[in-house]
């Protein structure tokens, strides 16, 4: 007997929702990998359609690839990004920023230096975890030997290291949101600008005010001199070094699509690894494939050093695609239309859908333990809202990261808090109202909002598209 097609009603959404938090923060709790979670709530949620929705079988399948077909370029940048971390740090272009980065800290600037330095790594690398533990560790063990305390050293590192990976285009957070808002990852990026540069000089401002309590204390040379020494030894220094920089910012610009970008950029350091450093082109591609090596004789040099691959950017490709194709199920299985109208109808301006899906964000991201989930569920969640009121879609995605990308630190069962407290040896979240950028861009976001500052509009049919700039 044929039934037919049924449409989830609010309440059988909200319980769809709140079953995959529930089954993530359960999972997670119990030290299960986040892409098993995913993929135990996409076959609990494809029985749901097929046996109590009605949905043949066929119609799911195309529901699960429909989500993945409409963000496909997501992992294949999240790969590019691999091929570029190894090559920038193969090349000398990571190791010479912080070589020179470490080499102008003083006791008074320490906190400035130590922000902004993470925050031009991560820029250009795309992690903050991996920022946070490779030049982050470096900047808080020097702060901390001249007498700042641990936890005003750890916030500024974790501010740098956030504002970097909001921009970055290699960032995974900056990939998804752009992915699942459908539109131009480097439009995307110019959006987050509008507040985050704000945020940054404020945040220098704020640090170096703080610095100066600490201005008399001696700065203890050696630990820095010894990360300088083994980076020097093992890398040839040149200003040619920062042509891949100047490639990707200048391609960026232009507005060359991320991933053409990323490859030259890429392969640019490639070759300088060959030119500059005299590395044989096996040696390069080994390390583009399966990340870089180092056995410096210092282990914090070797930590900060050993990143990057192809292959260490498969975990995260398998949720991610795992996460898309389980929002491509919840959109078309209906499931989030009752729940975007619940909140949405209530809203009459476009200050007040901002708003919405910045508090929208706030709450998944302090229920759900992991970030993909959250951007995937209100990009198919506001999407359709925003077109509806003609804002662009880059609000939308910058929206998202505001909810998001910088509150995780401050989320105790959040995967990235435990990440940073473990790292850094904190038992407590004390380093939280020292990481200035973290709340301070979520405050101009929301007081720029209510102002009508930043807020772009669509102006032509075409930047409706998806990919669209």
């Amino acid at each position: 007997m044929k039934h037919e097609r049924k449409r989830p009603g609010l309440l059988l959404s909200l319980l769809t929702i709140v079953g995959i938090i529930v089954i993530l923060l359960v999972g997670s709790k119990n030290s299960v990998p986040t892409v098993i979670l995913m993929l135990i709530n996409m076959i609990l949620l494809m029985a749901l359609c097929v046996w109590g929705l009605h949905i043949p079988y066929k119609e799911v399948e195309l529901d699960l690839l429909g989500g993945l077909r409409e963000a496909i370029i997501a992992p294949l940048i999240l790969i590019c990004s691999g091929l570029l971390i190894a090559s920038w740090i193969q090349c000398g272009t990571v190791p010479m920023l912080i070589y020179y980065g470490l080499g102008w800290m003083n006791v008074k600037w320490i906190l400035v230096a130590s922000f902004l330095l993470c925050a031009v790594l991560c820029s250009c690398i795309g992690t903050s975890w991996g920022t946070a533990g490779t030049v982050g560790i470096a900047c808080v063990s020097v702060g901390v030997s001249m007498g700042v305390p641990l936890e005003m050293m750890v916030g500024a590192v974790l501010s740098g290291a956030i504002f970097g990976d909001k921009l970055s285009p290699l960032s995974d957070t900056t990939i998804l949101a752009s992915s699942t808002s459908e539109i131009n990852i480097f439009s995307h990026v110019r959006a987050m600008a509008t507040t985050a540069i704000p945020t940054l000089v404020l945040c220098c401002v704020g640090y170096y005010l703080l610095g100066l309590r600490y201005v008399n204390l001696e700065m203890n040379t050696a630990l820095i001199e010894q990360v300088r020494t083994a980076l020097a030894e093992n890398f040839n220094f040149s200003v040619v070094l920062l042509i891949p920089m100047v490639l990707i910012i200048t391609l960026s610009l232009c507005k060359i699509p991320a991933l053409p970008t990323l490859l030259t950029a890429a392969f640019s350091g490639s070759l300088l690894a060959m030119l500059v450093q005299g590395d044989s082109p096996s040696a390069i591609f080994t390390a583009m494939n399966k990340g870089c090596v180092f056995s410096t004789g210092v282990e914090m040099v070797d930590t900060m050093l050993s990143k990057g691959g192809v292959t260490s950017m498969m975990s995260t490709v398998a949720t991610v695609m795992v996460a898309l194709a389980l929002g491509g199920l919840l959109k078309s299985g209906g499931f989030l239309e009752p729940i975007v109208h619940f909140l949405t109808d209530r809203v009459r301006t476009d200050c007040g859908l901002i708003l919405v899906t910045i508090l929208s964000g706030l709450i998944l991201t302090s229920l759900v333990p992991t970030f993909t989930v959250v951007m995937v569920l209100m990009g198919g969640m506001f999407r359709d809202k925003y077109d509806e009121r003609k804002i662009h879609r880059s609000m939308l995605s910058r929206s998202m990261e505001d909810a998001t990308t910088i509150v995780l630190p401050f989320v105790p069962w959040n995967a990235s808090c435990i990440y940073y407290m473990g790292l850094f040896g904190l038992t407590t979240m004390s380093f939280a109202p020292y990481t200035f950028f973290c709340w301070g861009n979520l405050i101009i976001s929301v007081l720029c909002t209510c102002c009508g500052l930043f807020v772009r509009k669509v102006r032509t049919p075409e930047e409706m598209l998806p990919g669209a700039d």
